[in-house]
């Protein structure tokens, strides 16, 4: 299994993995949608991610078979050129695939995650932030998804990283605290809490402005 930068055209097979390593939350927002509009919509998703910026890590294997990913954002790495009519025609492609009572629910859960935010300590300055980490049922286990964190880790260098983790998901906290992350806060959204983690900036490493 290689970790290699993920592509847009990889956006397809990583809305694949995420599907299957986190079905509760596409069956509490999707329970009535067929797995083939699904896996578009999650596509999009994921799609308009990438054209806004982030950066991708896959792990595929001797095939090129997407088994895990990475997606995050780092201060550290150039900024790319946002191609606004790609972007535009991809949002009104996902809003294909989304019913209005479907849209509706994700933008309400997304009013409660912002609006329930609670910190026990002040939040170092973001200088990165992983976006999404997620590995295939049949790879977890395996130390995969560490391979993903570390590698994405190093491209972000010695700033702050930043991000949010389910609150009952153990093996991916456990995960997070073993690569230097700690809990500041928890906040929630409509399927339960959410656990606010960063990576501190190691010391004498500056933060960005």
């Amino acid at each position: 299994m290689r970790i290699v930068p993920g592509k847009l055209e990889d956006a397809g097979q990583i809305a694949q993995v995420y599907i299957d390593a986190f079905p509760d939350s596409t069956a509490f927002y999707f329970p009535h949608k067929d797995r083939k509009r699904l896996e578009e919509a999650v596509k999009c998703g994921f799609q308009l991610i990438l054209q806004l910026g982030a950066e991708a890590l896959v792990a595929v294997d001797q095939d090129g078979a997407v088994a895990g990913y990475c997606i995050f954002s780092s201060q550290a790495l150039p900024h790319r050129g946002k191609a606004w009519g790609s972007i535009i025609k991809t949002g009104l492609r996902a809003l294909a695939y989304l019913s209005p009572w479907e849209l509706g629910k994700l933008a309400y859960s997304r009013v409660l995650f912002r609006r329930h935010v609670q910190l026990r300590d002040k939040l170092p300055p973001e200088g990165g932030r992983i976006v999404s980490i997620a590995v295939s049922r049949r790879f977890q286990g395996k130390g995969l998804g560490r391979k993903l964190l570390v590698q994405a880790l190093t491209e972000m260098g010695p700033a702050a990283v930043l991000l949010e983790v389910r609150a009952n998901n153990a093996s991916a906290k456990a995960l997070y605290h073993s690569c230097g992350f700690r809990s500041f806060g928890t906040t929630r959204d409509s399927l339960g809490p959410w656990v606010i983690m960063a990576r501190p900036a190691p010391g004498g490493a500056k933060d960005p402005v």
